[in-house]
């Protein structure tokens, strides 16, 4: 039997899905409101974004037609353990952690939606609440600084204001 390039259905979906997804957003950046004060403006993560989330698209579509090196030989099944339940507190958490920018402010909601989010994906028997805690930390107020202070841009600072 000759073998033949395996196609998956959900790799294919998902790049479709998410390159539709990527367009309508790369067509909704213009509509964002920029001052001409700085290079560096409300438009630049979100290009950022884009670019990042059209080449991962593109790479799923190349992937489901196994243009990137896989092969079957026969009709294969994996059988894939999903797991509904972290999908479902995941975006959970990433709701509660929109809701709670505007009063905990960007340091604390960040570093305890980082907490939560690693906590829920790592490894039951390997959870080491302190590493956690500090890269969850560490992550936070390193983005606040380089928003806030390198490139100038604000971030809620919630209960801290007056603190930063």
């Amino acid at each position: 039997m000759k073998p033949r390039k395996a196609i998956s259905k959900d790799d294919f979906l998902c790049g479709v899905t998410f390159l539709c997804v990527g367009l309508v957003y790369a067509f909704q950046i213009n509509k964002i409101q920029v001052s001409e004060l700085s290079p560096i403006n409300a438009r630049f993560l979100p290009i950022i974004f884009v670019c990042g989330m059209l080449l991962l698209s593109v790479i799923e579509l190349t992937k489901s037609f196994g243009l990137l090196g896989k092969i079957a030989v026969n009709e294969i099944t994996v059988k894939v353990k999903k797991n509904y339940l972290c999908v479902t507190l995941s975006l959970v958490l990433s709701l509660c952690y929109v809701l709670s920018l505007p009063s905990l402010g960007f340091v604390i909601a960040s570093a305890l939606y980082l907490f939560l989010q690693m906590w829920l994906f790592a490894p039951k028997n390997d959870r080491r609440m302190f590493l956690l805690l500090a890269i969850s930390i560490t992550v936070s107020v390193a983005i606040y600084f380089i928003f806030r202070v390198m490139l100038n841009l604000m971030l809620p600072n919630g209960i801290l204001t007056g603190y930063f």
